[in-house]
This record gives C-alpha cells, structure tokens and sequence, in this order.
C-alpha cells in the first residue's frame, strides 16, 4: 500500500494487482502503466468538464432571459470600443485592489469590503457571460441564423468558452482575457449610460435583438 502519489519518469510501471496506491503521476515518456488508473483520471477530466460546461450555459442562457438589455448594451460596447474594454477591464483590478486598502483603514469601510469582492467577482462573471454572448452571436451570424433568440447565441458562446478550458496553458490565458473584455464592456456600457441619463426629447433607438442592431448599424 502506497499512502502518497507515485511519480513515474521514464519507462513502464506495472503495479500488482493487489497493490493500492493513490495516483500515478508521469513526466516525460512513459509507457504500459495502469490503463485502468489512467481511463478513471481522464473520465474524471472531461466529467467535471462537462459539469462547467453545464453550469456555463445555464448561466448564460439565463442572463439572456432575465436582463438582455444590459447584456446587449454591454455586447455594443464589446464590439464598439474593445480597446476601450480591455483598459477598463484591465484597470478594474487595481481600482478594486485600492478601494480594498481604503476601506480596511476604516472601521465601517471594513465591513463593506465582505460586499465589495463578492461584488466585483459577479462583474468578473457578468463579463465572462458577456464576451460568451458576444462569441455565440458572430457564429450564429456567420451561420445565417439571423432569427436564432439570444438564448441560443449565449448557449453557443458558453460551449466555446468553455472549449478554450481545454486549451492547455494558453486556454486559460484566453480565458482571462476574455474575462476581462467582457467586464471592460460592461463597465463602459454603464458609464456610458450614466453619462447621457434618462433620454428625454430625442430618446435612443431600441432594438429587438442583437441582430437587429447590426443591420441598422452604419457600415464602417
């Protein structure tokens, strides 16, 4: 009995049939180790892959339901300016980071900071579910299914989202990146709605679905 993981370098590993250890780990080549250990890690791999997976859709389909507006605002923004996004997004760490400090000296401020990182950890996710919509509606687009809801664009893009996890290293990164566009795009969709207020005598064209914002957007 091995209580520890056993790390395998180079060359075959052929444990007993009555021997019991934790894990086997390989690096480098390595050949006839335990199929049976091996098919468990990997089926363990792609279930809890396939639950982030699940739980990605049913978020993104969700918010496409409940709040479309604020996720088409945000999507306008991703594609308007996504410079723009990126710094905002970018710069929302350390805004954050700062505001932390700040509150941490005070007695009161203390308090909210148990309400402040929960917070922007749900703008982080907002944004992930952002640039998610907004990579399910350009293949949906590209398909020609200009009539598919934005349900169905939010459900596609969170199947691609969470097929770059399995990017090893640099899916991550994308991830990240991703991540932070979305929140960038969301922080300027808000920014820019608390900059013109409440129109009143010329009031902005809505529009049904995002589709309907392409065609009527200027060429250009």
């Amino acid at each position: 009995r091995v209580g520890e993981k056993i790390s395998l370098g180079n060359g075959s590993f052929y444990p007993h049939q009555e021997a019991v250890f934790g894990n086997v780990e390989t690096a480098g080549m390595a050949s006839d180790f335990d199929d049976e250990v091996s098919f468990l890690g990997a089926f363990s791999d792609v279930l809890g892959w396939a639950v982030v997976t699940l739980m990605l859709v049913a978020a993104a389909v969700l918010l496409a339901v409940a709040a479309p507006r604020p996720l088409r605002a945000a999507t306008r923004s991703f594609e308007a300016s996504p410079g723009r996004s990126l710094v905002l997004g970018l710069g929302s760490l350390p805004v954050v980071i700062i505001l932390s400090v700040l509150l941490v000296v005070t007695v009161v401020g203390g308090l909210l900071l148990f309400l402040l990182w929960p917070a922007y950890f749900a703008l982080l996710f907002f944004g992930l579910l952002v640039a998610s919509y907004f990579l399910g509606r350009k293949v949906v687009l590209a398909v020609g299914r200009y009539r598919a809801g934005d349900a169905m664009a939010a459900a596609v893009g969170a199947v691609i989202v969470a097929a770059v996890l399995l990017i090893p290293v640099l899916g991550v990164l994308v991830l990240i990146a991703l991540t932070l566009l979305g929140t960038g795009a969301s922080v300027s969709a808000l920014l820019d709605r608390l900059r013109q207020g409440a129109p009143r005598s010329a009031p902005r064209a809505t529009y049904a679905s995002y589709e309907d914002y392409l065609r009527d957007r200027p060429e250009g």
